[in-house]
């Protein structure tokens, strides 16, 4: 079996926020993912970088907050000698202020 496991990351202040929802992609068929309407700091949990201090929003989605960089984590299975092309395009990211 050959396949690639996807998760969305938020980076922050120096830290890396993991999505608690991944995504497979299976080597003999593409598809595409669907979009994610909304997504709250429960959605991710903290995978590198400083802890965070006890009532801190983490990530925080707050309009005071530090930039946030979206990106994603990656990783393929399979067996030695195995390929797979694979790829994350034509993403964007809104940013709704209420």
């Amino acid at each position: 079996t050959l396949y690639t496991q996807s998760n969305l990351v938020i980076e922050q202040s120096g830290r890396r926020f993991l999505s608690d929802t991944s995504q497979i992609c299976i080597a003999t068929a593409w598809s595409t993912v669907s979009k994610r309407a909304a997504l709250a700091p429960a959605d991710f949990r903290l995978f590198d970088g400083p802890a965070c201090a006890t009532g801190e929003a983490c990530p925080d989605f707050s309009s005071s907050a530090a930039p946030m960089r979206f990106g994603y984590w990656r990783i393929a299975f399979g067996f030695p000698g195995q390929t797979i092309a694979h790829g994350i395009d034509n993403w964007k990211v809104t940013v709704w202020k209420r």
